[in-house]
């Protein structure tokens, strides 16, 4: 994760992208991959996929050479010396050996797979930038137009207005919170629903 995350800041031309995967790649080879996995890896997707084979190949590599600790404790780098033990560094150094494979699959996997996702991504905040520098006379994809008549004077103003379409990302239906199955959300516990939350009878979930 965290070899992808850096590749990632390599990669970004969106400073706020970059800077996150920047911090979150040096957290990341520590042994902390929260900011990566939530702030890069899930967003762009493709670093996780990257991330995932990476780990396959590295973990692999680790379960035939029977690499094991002698001791519990964190992940990352630093976790290398738990693999001292019985007189011999074989295990610290098969450890080593699967930590670079791991690292360098999903170096790799990442920075070719950027190449398509990155150009897809820098197209469309293009495409987005575009959209809202339009003429005022132009219509466009991802802003609409309207015109409103504004006080007494008559005169018109033109609204610029982004719009945003969101899809379900899987069947359902919308309940009250104290209708759902579970007795501790229901009784309210770990919080009451809030008045906009709450599904209308005329308005079915899309």
């Amino acid at each position: 994760m965290g070899a992808a995350s850096l590749v990632v800041a390599f990669r970004t031309k969106d400073k706020k992208t970059r800077q996150i995967a920047t911090a979150g790649g040096i957290t990341g080879l520590m042994g902390i991959t929260e900011p990566i996995l939530y702030g890069v890896a899930l967003p762009k997707r493709y670093p996780l996929i990257a991330a995932m084979i990476g780990g396959g190949a590295g973990g692999l590599y680790a379960g035939l050479s029977q690499a094991h600790r002698f001791a519990t404790g964190s992940s990352g780098l630093p976790a290398v010396l738990l693999y001292i033990g019985d007189n011999t560094l074989v295990n610290m150094i098969n450890i080593i050996i699967a930590l670079v494979i791991s690292a360098v699959v999903s170096a790799v996997l990442t920075f070719i797979l950027s190449f398509k996702f990155e150009k897809s991504a820098g197209e469309a905040t293009a495409a987005a930038d575009d959209a809202v520098a339009a003429p005022s006379g132009r219509r466009s994809s991802v802003a609409e137009s309207a015109v409103v008549a504004s006080g007494a004077g008559g005169m018109a103003t033109l609204v610029r207005a982004e719009t945003v379409e969101l899809a379900a990302p899987c069947a359902g239906s919308v309940v009250p919170l104290a209708e759902v199955s579970d007795p501790v959300f229901a009784s309210g516990a770990m919080g009451r629903a809030l008045p906009w939350s709450r599904p209308r009878a005329s308005s079915p979930p899309r």
